[in-house]
């Protein structure tokens, strides 16, 4: 797994160094596939990325060798900032192949079996608490996914039911969307680039459905939908609400498949059991002696 890690961080912080030099906005990554021997880009909006990626024909997918010498990606500026900091595994193929989802500005609701969305959750929080990427990422759980925080307590932070971390979330991608209009990009973009003097840090919530109808996560949710690309926040809903019209559906079936709609992909879900996690933090805290 490592040399895949390390080829998908150096690859991205490359062409975000690539990008910045010549004054061009990012790419807008939708997802990430990989296999054994290479990985692909998927786009939201057809863009042209610079040799030796290659286009599959339509300007949306873009495939690299997993072989590729990282010199031959460009120079990597020091200290240049991951670019798709919520960059997470959603499922993997029936070979094992993983699929991950730029969470970024997206809402993702995780319906179906609750068993498994909850896996799924805390899957998603145990990787944005891992990955070499998600470096500069708050996580704030409420509801779910709290056993992870032992994983990474700089990074994690679990919330009871009487708290309301949202409104700290929400005063953050406020103040993301004023820094952005300022600079006239969006945030992957202006993160890139390191424009300005403070860092563009991202936030993710991963939130039970039960709790999403407090004034802040409302506005939250809104805010959101009325702003892509210009907050640098993903929400994770673990449950079914009644209002999804903002949100991409994720749907997890009682045989652990999960699958998305808007992207029609139909994979075998990743997950996190609550004593798995708990295990992991075990494990991770024990390094700290």
């Amino acid at each position: 797994t490592a040399p895949t890690i390390e080829l998908v961080d150096d690859a991205l912080r490359r062409l975000a160094s690539q990008r910045a030099r010549r004054n061009q906005p990012m790419p807008k990554v939708a997802a990430l596939e990989l296999t054994s021997t290479d990985m692909t880009l998927h786009l939201s909006t057809a863009d042209t990325l610079p040799a030796p990626w290659a286009d599959l024909g339509d300007g949306r997918r873009w495939f690299l060798p997993a072989s590729t010498d990282p010199q031959a990606l460009g120079e990597l500026v020091p200290d240049q900032p991951a670019p798709y900091p919520l960059l997470v595994t959603i499922g993997t193929t029936d070979t094992g192949d993983p699929w991950l989802l730029n969470c970024e500005d997206h809402i993702l609701t995780l319906t179906g079996d609750p068993t498994y969305a909850a896996d799924l959750a805390r899957y998603v929080a145990a990787e944005v608490a891992c990955n070499p990427w998600s470096a500069w990422v708050s996580v704030d759980c409420v509801g779910v996914a709290a056993e992870v925080a032992p994983l990474n307590r700089d990074r994690v932070r679990p919330h009871t039911a009487t708290t309301d971390p949202a409104a700290r979330v929400l005063a953050d991608a406020v103040n993301t969307i004023d820094r952005a209009g300022d600079y006239h990009d969006d945030v992957v973009t202006a993160r890139a680039h390191q424009a300005g003097a403070d860092a563009w840090h991202a936030n993710i919530l991963l939130i039970d459905a039960a709790h999403t109808c407090s004034p802040s996560a409302e506005q939250l949710l809104d805010l959101l939908a009325a702003h892509p690309g210009a907050t640098g926040t993903g929400v994770v809903i673990n449950g079914a609400r009644a209002d999804t019209t903002a949100t991409l559906l994720v749907e997890l079936t009682p045989t652990g498949r999960v699958r998305l709609p808007h992207a029609g992909l139909d994979l075998v879900a990743v997950g996190l059991t609550s004593d798995e996690a708990r295990g992991c933090a075990a494990l991770l805290a024990a390094t700290e002696d």
